[in-house]
């Protein structure tokens, strides 16, 4: 549950510690331009691209309440996201998929090898905001809303 709505500054709300990207290096979940996005730490690239096109594909992550907010990452570089069960087209990369708004996520052929999951708030703006957690799971299969 967010207190505040996501703005345009660049923030993060799920770390997580990814070797394939070098040394200290995270790929991260968050916001920036209002809209829920991923970002690769170690070249800056983000999912959904962060173009008028690309920030109408994502989502906007609703205050005040509880969200379901679920992402799988697989090996084979495949990234789902869902929001309160419903897929998140701008946030999805995977094989026989086309999401015209990657450019900056496939222009390397990334396949995370997580080592860790952090929850928190981490803003490289400024942003003050506070985050409720509630129900992790970890899981090899979606468990759903």
């Amino acid at each position: 549950k967010a207190s505040k709505a996501l703005n345009s500054n660049h923030v993060s709300f799920i770390t997580m510690p990814d070797n394939t990207l070098g040394t200290n290096k995270h790929l991260r979940i968050g916001g920036q331009s209002n809209i829920l996005m991923y970002n690769r730490e170690s070249d800056d690239a983000t999912l959904p691209d962060l173009s008028p096109q690309g920030i109408a594909t994502s989502a906007v992550l609703p205050t005040g309440a509880f969200q379901c907010f679920e992402y799988h990452l697989g090996a084979d570089g495949t990234i789902e996201t869902w929001l309160n069960s419903t897929p998140v087209a701008g946030l999805t990369v995977k094989a026989g998929v086309t999401n015209a708004n990657a450019a900056q996520w496939t222009r390397a052929n990334y396949k995370p090898k997580i080592s860790g999951v952090y929850f928190g708030w981490e803003s490289y703006g400024g942003d003050v905001n506070t985050f409720w957690y509630d129900d992790v799971v970890v899981s090899s299969k979606r468990v759903g809303c």
